[in-house]
């Protein structure tokens, strides 16, 4: 059986909403089966979003409430050099090593983009 996810209209699980907040969360909005859900994730970047959104389809594939599952993503861990953000010297670092594939850092260099910058000049 196929299933899908996604922002696309047509995506069975759909991200209806993203706002980051500051550096290290975020918020996911989205529709499974007609139902609204609103998830708070520890981290950053649209491409995690549609994360959070497979997550939750994965969990309602084997009975898992929706929002159930979103609620659950709040304490999602991560791996290690996974949009995982220092302090160093008075700057934030982003810092995404875990792959480093083309695929996987465009979107870390989009977080930095739409991201909050204060202070300092840069050259």
């Amino acid at each position: 059986q196929v299933r899908t996810f996604g922002v696309e209209q047509a995506a069975e699980c759909r991200v209806t909403g993203y706002t980051p907040h500051g550096w290290t969360s975020s918020t996911v909005t989205g529709t499974l089966a007609g139902q609204e859900w609103l998830a708070a994730v520890p981290a950053l970047g649209r491409h995690l979003a549609i994360d959070a959104a497979a997550a939750i389809l994965a969990a309602r594939c084997v009975g898992v409430d929706p929002t159930d599952a979103a609620s659950a993503l709040k304490d999602a861990k991560l791996p290690p050099l996974r949009m995982e953000v220092r302090e160093w010297k008075g700057a934030t670092l982003l810092i995404d090593a875990y792959n480093a594939s083309p695929a996987s850092m465009i979107p870390a260099i989009e977080v930095l983009r739409d991201g909050e910058v204060t202070g300092g000049v840069w050259p």
